[in-house]
């Protein structure tokens, strides 16, 4: 299947997962889980959540339907923390009301076969896969990073949001004593390259010129 299946130019980030090295980067896709298969029965689905990764997501339909529904990381209080059901919504209104309001600033859609749909990093999201669909859901779903995840800042710390040694615990987690050390170097290079390219994009800015 893999030959078949090319990374969107879009969401391709192996210029940042690269200096991993071969080795490494087989270690990062599996303990990330960076890329995941799911097959979905009818019925069946996953609840509302934003990822802790903090990374950007794509999904690929590759047969059946399944159905999407997506809020801004700032309609945190409309979805309830994640504890409103958008799928099964007949007492919504006098247990979820302010989801009524929150609803229209959502997104609600059907993904069929060879459809692809990407969201940004702390979207809510929840997936169903309807009772009286034939087929079960096939699906690939994929984390990617880019510029704008490396440049996120907590406005509270000024530490970097997108963290997967502290996401993760990873350090503790891993036997591989190496892994963790090559990551940590890998995330300071990528930074470092987005800060050294923000600094030029802002000289340039100040004396006229534009990319």
């Amino acid at each position: 299947m893999r030959q078949h299946l090319m990374t969107p130019e879009y969401f391709d980030d192996t210029r940042f997962l690269s200096c991993l090295g071969p080795q490494h980067m087989a270690e990062f896709y599996e303990a990330f889980n960076w890329k995941m298969f799911f097959m979905t029965q009818p019925g069946a689905g996953m609840h509302m959540h934003t990822d802790a990764d903090r990374a950007h997501l794509y999904t690929l339909q590759l047969g059946g339907t399944k159905s999407w529904f997506l809020c801004r990381g700032n309609e945190t209080r409309g979805v309830y923390s994640g504890r409103v059901d958008a799928f099964g919504l007949e007492n919504a209104g006098e247990r979820f009301p302010i989801f009524a309001q929150t609803q229209p600033r959502c997104y609600r859609t059907d993904l069929t076969t060879g459809e692809i749909l990407y969201w940004h990093s702390d979207w809510w999201h929840q997936t169903y896969v309807g009772e009286n669909a034939t087929d079960p859901s096939f699906s690939i779903l994929s984390l990617f990073i880019d510029e704008d995840i490396l440049r996120l800042k907590s406005p509270k710390s000024g530490k970097p949001v997108f963290d997967l040694m502290r996401s993760h615990n990873y350090k503790r987690k891993s036997d591989n004593r190496e892994f963790p050390e090559k990551l940590s170097m890998c995330m300071k290079q990528w930074r470092n390259k987005v800060n050294r390219w923000d600094m030029l994009v802002g000289v340039m800015s100040r004396f006229g010129f534009s990319l």
